[in-house]
């Protein structure tokens, strides 16, 4: 199943970047990417993915002085306490855009406090509009 393949085959190979590219197009999901993953790519795919969820203010921001994150660093906790990261924290200041509200509020607190956003799990649809585009030119 996805689940024995998400939990017992790449979740123990201690990346926890797959978080960014395994989703499952619940709105608050991290983004999918518009192409395929390739091996030569992946790691720059990975990152790319990362940075795009991290600085995604609907996913992840701060605010009155808390750092407000993705329900999934909650639930997935232990695999962000992998070198080079060590802990949630760590992994969102990497992927942080420099100098962005998100980067600056890391910087100045080491061990911000965290709340967890409340996640969305309503299907991540396109819009009507999308899909009739699409259609349209078939």
């Amino acid at each position: 199943t996805l689940n024995i393949l998400e939990n017992d085959r790449i979740r123990p190979l201690g990346d926890p970047r797959t978080h960014a590219a395994l989703v499952c197009a619940a709105t608050s999901c991290p983004p999918l990417m518009a192409v395929p993953y390739f091996g030569p790519k992946i790691d720059e795919q990975l990152d790319a993915q990362c940075r795009l969820w991290v600085n995604d203010s609907q996913r992840n921001r701060v605010e009155d002085g808390k750092l407000l994150l993705s329900e999934i660093f909650k639930w997935y906790g232990v695999d962000f306490e992998v070198e080079p990261y060590g802990g949630v924290v760590g992994f969102v200041k990497t992927y942080a855009t420099p100098g962005s509200d998100l980067a600056s509020f890391l910087d100045s607190n080491p061990d911000p406090e965290i709340e967890w956003l409340t996640y969305d799990w309503t299907l991540n649809r396109a819009s009507a509009n999308t899909v009739d585009s699409n259609r349209s030119g078939q």
